[in-house]
């Protein structure tokens, strides 16, 4: 049952950061899972060590494959005026914190969408927050809005 749990926390950790079906990262975590019981070799680390390490890795390989070049031409191609406009009055109805987010990641956003690596995104978001003297309570509610309001729109 240990095994369970620590599938079920990871696949939980990065559904919670990424917003994705827990159900099918747990899956993915499993294979990792599997691959360190056929990989485990007691005299470089505990079990459980080399699991995390394995499902890690399966886990940041599954979302590698799902991600697009952002700098691709045709990511602009697919999105039709209608849809602009329609986002755009998302991003207006916002909360002023989750507003304030999207101005900033619209700014530079190669700044701030780093590809496959979101917790590397978010971490420069929130630096250049609290460079703009935003309190952390203040960085959470807005993130939080912005991650709430794309969720619903997909």
């Amino acid at each position: 049952m240990t095994e369970m749990n620590l599938i079920r926390r990871i696949a939980w950790s990065y559904s919670y950061t990424t917003s994705l079906d827990i159900d099918d990262l747990f899956s993915v975590a499993a294979i990792g899972y599997t691959k360190a019981l056929n990989t485990y070799d007691a005299e470089r680390s505990h079990f459980s060590t080399w699991a995390w390490i394995n499902m890690k890795h399966e886990l940041n390989n599954h979302l590698a494959g799902m991600r697009l070049d952002p700098h691709a031409p045709r990511d602009c191609e697919e999105i039709g005026p209608e849809e602009a406009v329609s986002f755009k009055e998302t991003v207006n109805s916002m909360g002023k914190e989750a507003h304030e987010v999207c101005e900033i990641i619209f700014e530079s956003p190669h700044e701030f969408l780093i590809q496959g690596k979101p917790k590397l995104s978010q971490g420069r978001l929130r630096d250049a927050l609290r460079e703009r003297g935003w309190s952390w309570p203040k960085i959470r509610n807005g993130m939080r809005e912005v991650k709430q309001t794309l969720t619903q729109m997909t």
